[in-house]
């Protein structure tokens, strides 16, 4: 599970936008649509 949580986290560092880390994996919890440009799937 390690190895997981590690690339997601490397996911959400990836991004660009503006806000905390902390924030960000919370927008991407509640929002579909942002979790699924983070893992660039339309």
């Amino acid at each position: 599970m390690a190895v997981v949580r590690r690339s997601a986290l490397g996911l959400v560092r990836a991004d660009k936008s503006k806000g905390s880390v902390k924030t960000k994996r919370k927008s991407a919890s509640w929002s579909t649509a942002f979790l699924l440009t983070r893992l660039q799937i339309k």
